[in-house]
């Protein structure tokens, strides 16, 4: 993961992090991360009864902090945690006038470096729906809850969506491109991947399981919840790509 989201950062960081465009200047890319706060954040933030005013926040794949400038406006500390070295390097660039943000290079695997019951909001968008392995994406549910203090706020997106997109011929030719670019860094497959998505007009960085990462039950995601320490989520956008869940875990600070 952390490899091929370097190379992602390094060819067009703004396209794959909101891959909607690929035109994308910082003002617009950053106008797009606050739209976003406006329309996916704060709803769910008055739903749950959750005021920002002097909390902290944990972004959970943060890019080169898209969203995350837009948290830092409104909360007191904010953490913002991504796999790719190259991500943050540019996010630190690109915010260096804001200063109640810390960067920290995650493990791809767990919320290492984050205390436990440190934060009052965990927040995840479009970062779980790449994760190609699901023991793996619901392990980082786990950990949003462990960091997350008693009667904390959790709001995460993942893919819910059981069924393809793509009609057979899509999902053929994207089966193929998935696996030679799945096989290891510099080997001709991995090559063969980009030189035959560039032959059929395809974007040969957006393809294997890094990118296209395992959809998830929404019934397993609850379950993850719960044990965790969280109680009973909502769930929204079932079975789409874009499926949410928040909610607050147990207990009284």
């Amino acid at each position: 993961m952390r490899v091929d989201w370097n190379e992602r950062a390094r060819d067009n960081a703004f396209h794959y992090i909101c891959s909607e465009r690929k035109d994308w200047d910082p003002a617009s890319f950053f106008d797009s991360g606050e739209d976003d706060y406006a329309r996916l954040v704060s709803p769910l933030l008055v739903k749950l009864n959750f005021t920002t005013e002097g909390k902290s926040m944990l972004e959970v794949g943060c890019g080169v902090g898209r969203v995350t400038r837009s948290f830092a406006r409104r909360f007191g500390a904010v953490t913002a945690l991504d796999i790719s070295e190259e991500m943050l390097g540019q996010a630190r660039q690109l915010n260096g006038d804001i200063h109640n943000i810390v960067w920290i290079h995650g493990d791809g695997m767990s919320l290492k470096g984050v205390p436990s019951e440190s934060v009052d909001l965990v927040f995840s968008y479009l970062v779980l729906q790449h994760v190609p392995n699901k023991a793996v994406a619901l392990g980082y549910v786990a950990e949003m809850l462990r960091v997350l203090r008693p009667a904390g706020v959790y709001c995460f997106q993942f893919n819910g969506a059981a069924n393809p997109s793509m009609n057979w011929k899509g999902r053929l030719i994207w089966n193929l491109i998935d696996r030679l670019a799945d096989s290891p860094q510099d080997s001709w497959m991995k090559g063969g991947a980009k030189r035959l998505a560039a032959i059929l007009g395809l974007d040969g960085l957006a393809a294997g399981h890094t990118w296209r990462g395992a959809a998830l039950d929404p019934g397993d995601i609850v379950e993850a919840v719960r044990r965790s320490g969280g109680l009973e989520p909502y769930i929204t956008g079932r079975a789409t790509s874009r499926t949410w869940c928040y909610g607050h875990k147990e207990g009284v600070e």
